[in-house]
């Protein structure tokens, strides 16, 4: 069931100094985590998102753990309108962790409050200046970055053995200009291909096979959001171009025709009468659970909902490579952040949540049983036998490595990335040429423009 909205949201528990104040009962809870606002916040389920009773103190328990209660944040694609869909997605992500959790700390309790990504800077502003803000926020990794530049959230500190866990590349992901650590990575979403194997039995492998199959009546849709779009310029051997273009070191022959050689296939692409551009994600799911295309690029946090319209004719690969080199998706990093208001006792349950996270057994079981992310622990193996999802998706976690240079010189609010998807919008509505919009993406690159 939904929790209705309504005009007030914890703003009436007070709260003593260094302690947040207790509410009186669940009924209490759910109706101050649920409460609405003007960003259409509530909850779902009050069993996904609000975890056991609440009576008690922040003293530890009977079984020695700790006890307490954690306000989490989590954050929305902001491309996706049906949150509903978001909402059980995560949430079924995340009660895998903290069930396992609570086996060792019954008495921390968890309760879950969604917000749309873009609107939790003005919410944290308001919430933290009241002494209310969240223990926990569950976002994006580019989400993470922009409130810890806006001063609202706490920088992570990790003792060395949660840090070897990680990839240095995942750290340097989640890092400042000045090496504080913003958030720590709990899983990660791979950008896949999906379609319906009703009408595609053998999805394209190649760049080439995807023009082909368009040609033979199958309807494709590509995202023109740069982000998403990425993915072609490593099948096009366009990235090595566009890292030293970011990174303001000179391009050589050779990788300007790479740039080129994308821009051309993306307007072949864009004249084919069966392949369609879309300006967000959400749109592809929608029309390819509506029946109006048959190829899409997605996210492995898309699937249970595509599954649930498409059912067995849900078909899911790795996106197509291309003669020479490796397809190139960004796979987003979902992270724990950590908010400012929390008292001692909530800090230290929530850090303890958080490193727990990372536990391989705990990483190992979040993949196995959503099959819809992947683990960010690099010592945690992974079996693939007799799951075509999960061979797709630790294959996209293998091509993403191509992506890795230019998401640690670009985050994801980047003005660039807005500009570069200008120059993109142009060329597939025929308002460029192919050189002319790979001169304008270097010089965006490079910061001329």
């Amino acid at each position: 069931m939904n929790w209705p909205n309504c005009s007030t949201r914890r703003t009436e528990v007070p709260r003593r100094p260094g302690r947040r104040a207790w509410p009186a009962s669940l009924g209490l809870v759910l109706a101050l985590s649920g409460c609405g606002s003007n960003v259409d916040s509530h909850l779902s389920d009050g069993s996904d998102h609000v975890s056991g009773s609440v009576s008690g103190s922040e003293s530890g328990n009977e079984s020695g753990g700790l006890s307490t209660i954690l306000y989490m944040y989590v954050g929305l694609r902001e491309d996706q309108r049906n949150r509903a869909d978001d909402q059980q997605a995560i949430s079924l992500a995340f009660h895998r962790i903290e069930q396992d959790f609570r086996r060792i700390n019954p008495g921390v309790r968890f309760v879950l409050q969604f917000y749309p990504e873009r609107d939790l800077e003005n919410e944290l502003s308001r919430r933290n200046g009241s002494g209310l803000g969240p223990d926990l926020l569950l976002v994006s990794n580019s989400t993470a970055l922009r409130l810890a530049l806006g001063g609202l959230t706490r920088a992570v500190v990790l003792p060395p053995d949660v840090l070897k866990q990680l990839s240095p590349t995942t750290l340097r992901r989640m890092k400042l200009a000045n090496g504080q650590l913003t958030a720590l990575p709990v899983m990660q979403q791979a950008q896949l291909a999906c379609f319906n194997a009703a009408k595609l039995r053998r999805p394209p492998t190649t760049m080439q096979e995807l023009l082909k199959v368009s040609s033979a009546n199958i309807r494709v849709g590509l995202s023109i959001d740069s982000t998403g779009l990425y993915w072609t310029a490593g099948s096009l051997g366009a990235t090595e171009g566009m890292v030293q273009a970011a990174a303001k070191r000179p391009l050589s022959p050779e990788q300007r025709a790479g740039i080129v050689r994308w821009a051309t296939w993306l307007q072949n692409a864009a004249n084919q009468q069966r392949i369609t551009f879309f300006s967000n994600q959400q749109q592809l799911l929608e029309e390819l659970i509506a029946g109006r295309l048959d190829w899409i690029t997605c996210r492995s946090m898309d699937l249970q909902r595509l599954r649930r319209s498409l059912g067995p004719h849900l078909g899911v690969s790795a996106l197509p490579d291309g003669p020479r080199d490796e397809a190139s998706p960004i796979n987003q990093l979902l992270v724990i952040a950590f908010g400012q208001n929390s008292s001692p006792q909530q800090r230290r349950a929530a850090e303890a949540f958080a490193h727990f996270s990372l536990n391989p057994l705990v990483q190992r079981n979040i993949t196995l049983g959503s099959q819809e992310v992947l683990p960010v622990n690099r010592f945690v193996d992974v079996p693939q036998e007799g799951s075509q999802q999960l061979k797709a998706m630790l294959h996209s976690q293998a091509q993403s490595r191509q992506a890795e240079q230019i998401t640690l010189l670009i985050h994801l609010k980047d003005p660039r990335i807005a500009a570069v998807q200008t120059k993109l919008t142009e060329l597939v509505f025929g308002e460029s040429t192919p050189i002319k919009t790979a001169n304008g993406v270097i010089e965006v690159l490079e910061g001329k423009r």
